[in-house]
């Protein structure tokens, strides 16, 4: 799960987000949205990744700490 976790993310920073960039600049033809459908994109497997690390960083009991903000861990 850690490698999908670090592919995920590495996916969406490495590729998706800078061809969004990208592909607003080069496109001529409806290049908007090209870009956010490409962001979007991005966005949710974001979301999915930080969802796996999530998911991991509490298998590993890695929140020891107790205060109000992280009761959840």
């Amino acid at each position: 799960m850690i490698i999908a976790h670090g592919t995920l993310m590495g996916i969406c920073f490495g590729c998706f987000f800078p061809f969004g960039g990208i592909f607003v600049r080069v496109l001529s033809k409806s290049p908007v949205r090209i870009h956010y459908t490409i962001q979007l994109l991005g966005l949710a497997m974001v979301l999915v990744a930080c969802g796996l690390g999530v998911n991991l960083s509490k298998g590993a009991q890695l929140c020891t700490l107790r205060t109000p903000l992280s009761s959840s861990c």
